[in-house]
């Protein structure tokens, strides 16, 4: 989704890294003078010397969270996992929209 984003505002990335950790990324922002995107507690840890930490605001953009698991797994602990993650995302999620609007009036 940021690479469809960026692609439509007509920014294409010289070269594209993936990381494991924080620190990954921060060698590699300083060496190239590049970007990271990574969760707010990561960018916290590297944000100092030269590396800026700034929120990712772009109304196009969403987080899709996906969670697998095997349907023939018995254990409690995961069926109790699994609960607890729905339990959660279906309350921070926003409720389904009613009717319809139009785009044009």
């Amino acid at each position: 989704m940021i690479q469809q984003t960026a692609s439509k505002k007509g920014i294409t990335p010289a070269d594209r890294h993936y990381v494991m950790t924080a620190e990954e990324a921060s060698e590699l922002v300083l060496a190239q003078k590049g970007v990271a995107f990574l969760p707010r507690d990561a960018a916290w840890r590297i944000a100092s010397e030269g590396i800026a930490m700034r929120p990712l605001v772009e109304e196009q953009l969403r987080l899709v969270t996906r969670l697998a698991v095997r349907a023939d797994n018995k254990a409690r602990l995961v069926k109790e996992y699994v609960r607890a993650t729905w339990r959660k995302l279906n309350s921070i999620a926003p409720p389904p929209q009613q009717g319809h609007l139009s785009l044009f009036g």
